[in-house]
């Protein structure tokens, strides 16, 4: 009796195992991403994270953030920048047991509704335009050259980013900024594959932005910040 537990205990582990190992190759499987030019690094400069690049940047008055979660970068986004307009973008619909979520169920309040509240005193010079549905949808609402600074952090799979950078270039004013967030090309926490840098070296490709600031962070979840030069 006992061989036959310890038995059906390995063969129910090694299925485990193999599934896993299967599920885990799905997740992980990259797309290519062409080698970063060493002109295209010329002149960029290392910031310690993300949010210390903002007092890098000029004053923005049209500013939209692609994906922005609870707030907490939207508000160091708004008193950096200081913007008479902040456009707001997600599907918002956050709920108290996602991974974020648990502020919902403490104040019993919707995502966009808590969204608005964590921005708190710092709008009171600034007018929000919540804006709900898909990224690359929303923002290729507004008029071309609209905004200084666009800050993309929606879904990180290429198809999504490459869509949301291809549908902000144009947003953009000349001179103006795209901070992308997570150049990094796997996400330990979920096992899943990023497309950031390939949509980011994309764009590099086309000559219409230049790349800027590269910004550290402990996770390794990097940001870089590209200017459009045409």
């Amino acid at each position: 009796m006992a061989i036959k537990k310890w038995i059906l205990k390995t063969v129910q582990k090694l299925g485990y195992i193999v599934f896993q190992k299967k599920d885990f190759a799905q997740k992980v499987k990259q797309t290519h991403t062409p080698e970063l030019k060493q002109a295209w690094l010329d002149g960029v400069k290392l910031i310690s994270d993300r949010q210390s690049v903002l007092s890098q940047l000029p004053k923005a008055e049209r500013v939209a953030e692609m994906g922005v979660g609870y707030g907490d970068f939207s508000v160091e986004i708004i008193k950096a920048l200081k913007p008479l307009e902040f456009v707001a973008i997600d599907v918002f619909d956050g709920n108290e047991n996602d991974k974020w979520g648990a502020p919902l169920n403490e104040h019993k309040m919707t995502h966009s509704e808590y969204f608005l509240y964590k921005l708190g005193d710092c709008i009171k010079n600034c007018s929000v335009n919540l804006r709900k549905g898909m990224s690359w949808d929303e923002i290729a609402k507004f008029q071309d050259s609209y905004f200084d600074y666009i800050y993309i952090d929606a879904d990180h799979k290429y198809a999504s980013v490459k869509k949301d950078i291809t549908a902000s270039a144009t947003k953009i004013k000349v001179g103006g900024y795209m901070q992308c967030n997570d150049f990094s090309h796997f996400d330990t926490d979920n096992y899943v594959h990023y497309g950031v840098p390939r949509a980011v070296v994309e764009l590099l490709e086309t000559g219409t932005y230049k790349m800027c600031y590269f910004c550290f962070a402990t996770d390794g979840f990097y940001d870089v910040v590209l200017q459009r030069i045409s």
